[in-house]
């Protein structure tokens, strides 16, 4: 290369010739930099993320991966700035207290005077219906005297009350049950009965999020929760979780229906994978809860991401485990998904990591 130089340039000065000698040590000290810091880029780039076991590459971005915000309520949104419960030291009695305390229902009198409705769809419908009631009928701070009523639980809801729920707690927010259980208090007046699909579209009064949070945790009977807790203890505190609801086969009717885009119903692991990371996802374990109607696209995400499935069949179950998990994607157009991802944000605060595709 000096050789080089000195034919080309003749009676060049010997400054001129090291000058560029060093522009050409420069260059190529340049070229080795940039080659070594792309591989490292490449390395720790998402775009060349590879799967465990070395499976499917996962896409750099996905469009349409925003944060989720706090959801906005007819009325008004009461998420507290602290958390209220502690998603590592999980406490499910101190949880209950703190939700109730929040709530403001502390030594309420209960009616006589009642009201009952049918069931609307199933245990996520219920738990709407039950907290629409107790902001429209029972909550003082939101009813006027006059008007406040009690809740008898029509005999459709027996099998989840009996299976969660504590009697006692449920009363504390004035609830009975309409059907003998031994110990528990009875109203027997007659009630008034209202529409069960009515009350669960009804616009969401106020509070609205605090009393799902009390209803999912805080009304709950503590030795199933705590049941829970262990089993879920197995997977730590820093798993996320995926909600796969594909809602009787109508997830992309639902979507298209919002002007949105379904990739969430394929269930494709890259898009999962990439929805995931927007939330801080590197390799944590990964949870899936379904609603088991699409079970071998599920069977295909998990072996493609290294998941696992939900072990249990247990509704409550799969419900413990995506409020606590460090991060959750779930389905936009499930109320069901939007339902824990609100408890999420009102019992967590600014701690929930949470999106909905």
């Amino acid at each position: 290369m000096v050789k080089f130089f000195v034919q080309r340039c003749g009676r060049i000065n010997i400054c001129i010739l090291s000058i560029c000698i060093s522009v050409l040590v420069y260059i190529g000290f340049m070229v080795v930099y940039l080659h070594k810091t792309t591989n490292v880029l490449k390395q720790h780039s998402f775009s060349n993320y590879t799967l465990p076991e070395g499976r499917t590459e996962v896409p750099l971005k996905i469009q349409d991966a925003s944060r989720l915000q706090p959801p906005n309520h007819t009325l008004h949104q009461s998420i507290p700035k602290m958390s209220l419960c502690s998603r590592v030291d999980v406490n499910p009695d101190k949880c209950g207290r703190a939700i109730f305390a929040e709530m403001a229902l502390v030594n309420i009198t209960c009616p006589t005077a009642c009201v009952t409705f049918d069931s609307y769809g199933r245990f996520n419908n219920n738990m709407i219906q039950i907290a629409n009631a107790i902001g429209m009928y029972v909550d003082p701070n939101m009813v006027k005297s006059a008007n406040r009523t009690s809740i008898s639980l029509h005999p459709e809801f027996r099998h989840y009350i009996e299976a969660y729920f504590d009697i006692d707690k449920l009363a504390k927010t004035c609830i009975y049950p309409s059907w003998y259980v031994p110990g528990a208090q009875l109203h027997t007046t007659t009630c008034s009965k209202i529409d069960g699909k009515t009350l669960y579209f009804a616009n969401e009064p106020l509070h609205q999020e605090l009393r799902l949070a009390w209803l999912l945790l805080g009304a709950t009977r503590i030795n199933v929760q705590q049941q829970n807790a262990a089993r879920s203890a197995v997977f730590g505190t820093e798993y996320s979780v995926l909600h796969a609801g594909y809602l009787e086969n109508s997830c992309h009717a639902r979507h298209q229906k919002m002007s949105l885009p379904g990739d969430i119903c394929d269930l494709s692991p890259k898009f999962v994978a990439a929805a995931l990371h927007t939330l801080g996802h590197t390799d944590q374990h990964i949870l899936v809860c379904s609603d088991k109607q699409q079970n071998a696209l599920v069977r295909t995400l998990i072996i493609q991401l290294n998941a696992t499935n939900s072990p249990s069949n247990d509704l409550y179950f799969d419900i413990m485990l995506m409020l606590y998990a460090k991060r959750m994607v779930g389905n936009i157009v499930s109320t069901f998904s939007k339902n824990i991802v609100t408890v999420r944000h009102t019992i967590f605060g600014n701690a929930s990591l949470d999106v909905l595709k």
